[in-house]
């Protein structure tokens, strides 16, 4: 339901009539707003202890999170703009299936904070004084992960007292949004970027070493509604 209300809102949007503004070159626009990850992914390699990978056990589910969220975009000409997207630290769980034996039995094997940094090339393909501006973007993204931390499932197991290493990861971001002028250089926005983000967890335990957990693939949805404004 909140994908669909974040489409909803962009779709709403580039129904809406043109009216006189401008979005043009040397304008800087901030946005600030929340933002909403989503991992559209649900799987990762089968995991290896010590052997043969376990029967059927790998990543089944990954939480999503929301945060307050920044954007600036620069408009070095009149369809053309770069945006850097900001946020406070995400949070994502990992639960695992088969063949895994966690205490408690919950799913749950650990979590990680990330912090998704993209920065895009974006196209306004209407003219610079519209006042409902579309817009797509394309860009690179830099996933930092850190503070990963075991559940207490896994350190309960017989596995023992275990930490959670998340590689970084990096791969192509894509986007699309549109803004609303309201007043005299203040927007409505709203925006979605899908994020190319697959990545290596290391799980280091004290009874039977390190449990590689190969090609996570998080690959997020990101959504984000926000009020700008134009310098």
């Amino acid at each position: 339901m909140r994908n669909f209300a974040i489409f909803a809102v962009v779709g709403t949007c580039l129904a809406m009539p043109v009216s006189v503004s401008a979005h043009e070159a040397g304008d800087l626009i901030v946005r600030v707003g929340v933002a909403h990850v989503e991992p559209s992914s649900e799987t990762s390699d089968p995991i290896v202890v010590a052997a043969p990978p376990l029967p059927d056990s790998r990543v089944s589910s990954l939480s999503s999170d929301t945060q307050p969220g920044v954007t600036f975009t620069y408009m070095v000409a009149d369809h053309i703009g770069i945006e850097a997207i900001l946020a406070l630290p995400f949070t994502v769980n990992a639960e695992l299936e088969g063949g895994v034996p966690l205490a408690t039995g919950s799913p749950e094997i650990g979590s990680s904070k990330y912090l998704p940094e993209i920065v895009s090339v974006q196209y306004f393909p209407l003219k610079p004084e519209s006042k409902f501006q579309p817009y797509v973007g394309v860009g690179l993204n830099y996933t930092l992960f850190f503070d990963g931390e075991a559940s207490d499932a896994l350190n309960a197991s017989a596995a023992g007292p275990s930490t959670v290493n998340v590689d970084d990861s990096i791969g192509i971001a894509l986007q699309v949004g549109a803004d609303i002028e309201v007043a005299d250089g203040w927007l409505l926005n709203a925006s979605a970027w899908y994020v190319d983000a697959d990545t290596d967890v290391t799980v280091s335990t004290t009874n039977i070493g390190d449990i590689p957990i190969n090609n996570v693939k998080i690959n997020p949805f990101i959504f984000a509604v926000t009020v700008g404004k134009k310098f």
